[in-house]
């Protein structure tokens, strides 16, 4: 795990929804400079309209310094994060320096994160936290103290991991999830949208909260029955 560190020009792996909301956070913030974009060569016949030049992946050490440039993996949580996994070995591979995307405003020193992190603007981190090598964090989500978060990890947005908990390697947590204080969540879990894990999880588990049910009335008989959204 490694403390702050400033960033140098960036080139974001990926061009998919994680790549775009990435450039569209991040910017605007001076200390990082994203020159780019980089996939294999036969996945860029059909992008159109990107923000930003994109390159193609076999091509980028010709054109770019691997001393000056970082590549930062904003690929998504396919195959239960292991596609992201594997691109950011083969960067690594290929002797480049991978890079994070952190707020400003988390850079208090209070934690520390690996390389490849990404914590997305409106996210809270506790003190003495710390978050593994490429996870993901999405904006309004919570990682509580002393809490560990795992090399691969997906935390959507507005999750909630509790004081003191640790989140196994390849997890992903669902919108709106919770995970009370000092839980162990077991590597390969898929924590579905919505879901309380007050119990330690094994590996390879899922959990997934039920849908509720459609309450049996439409809604013109629900809004004159119960006077909805009169004040």
């Amino acid at each position: 795990l490694k403390s702050y560190q400033r960033m140098r020009k960036l080139i974001i792996f990926g061009t998919g929804v994680v790549a775009q909301c990435c450039i569209s956070y991040f910017q605007s913030i001076k200390k990082y400079e994203i020159v780019g974009c980089t996939v294999d060569f036969d996945k860029i016949k059909n992008i159109k309209n990107f923000s930003v030049p994109i390159f193609p992946y076999q091509d980028i050490k010709k054109k770019f310094n691997k001393r000056d440039f970082e590549i930062v993996v904003c690929v998504g949580y396919s195959n239960n994060n292991l596609d992201r996994q594997k691109v950011y070995e083969r960067i690594k591979e290929d002797g480049w320096s991978v890079g994070n995307l952190i707020p400003n405003y988390l850079e208090s020193g209070s934690f520390n994160y690996s390389e490849g992190t990404i914590i997305f603007p409106g996210s809270k981190i506790q003190p003495f936290s710390k978050i593994g090598v490429c996870s993901i964090i999405w904006p309004g989500s919570v990682v509580g103290h002393h809490a560990v978060i795992g090399d691969f990890t997906w935390l959507a947005s507005n999750c909630a991991i509790g004081g003191y908990s640790k989140i196994g390697h390849k997890t992903f947590i669902g919108l709106n999830s919770t995970i009370s204080d000092s839980i162990d969540i077991g590597h390969n879990n898929i924590i579905g949208a919505g879901t309380f894990i007050s119990k330690n999880t094994k590996n390879d588990s899922v959990y997934i909260r039920q849908q509720d049910e459609k309450y049996n009335l439409t809604t013109s008989n629900f809004v004159k029955l119960s006077k909805f959204g009169n004040m």
